[in-house]
């Protein structure tokens, strides 16, 4: 265990070697993270949670703060962030399935409008004979 010291700046949790350090030595984006809060004994630490990037087999941190209560607040303020990203990224997906309706719905008026154009062409042809 090495003692670290995080600063949870919107969505990223940043991390630094000392309090007084002025450049991180690490930050996990906490968009897509995996968390929980150890429950058992882990590495003879007992009130600690882990905080793991899909994807990433070795980013993997696993955090303890001597304060249970300060803990939870950590694990909510890391929730919160977590989730603060989701909702920004279905907002998103959200926009861009408007956008597709929207220009779907374009081009099934730009079809229908072809149709008339053929039936008026065709109209004219019989017309012509």
């Amino acid at each position: 265990w090495k003692r670290r010291y995080f600063v949870l700046k919107f969505d990223w949790l940043i991390y630094y070697e000392t309090e007084q350090s002025t450049s991180p030595i690490g930050a996990m984006f906490l968009g897509d993270i995996v968390f929980d809060r150890v429950s058992t004994v882990f590495n003879n630490r007992s009130d600690c949670f882990t905080l793991k990037a899909p994807g990433c087999k070795d980013h993997i941190l696993c955090l303890e703060h001597p304060d249970g209560e300060l803990m939870t607040q950590w694990l909510e303020a890391i929730s919160n962030a977590s989730n603060s990203n989701l909702q920004k990224q279905l907002k998103t997906m959200q926009q861009a399935q408007e956008k597709a309706k929207e220009m779907l719905e374009q081009l099934g008026q730009q079809q229908d409008f072809s149709e008339k154009v053929k039936h008026e062409l065709e109209m004219m042809k019989m017309m012509l004979r």
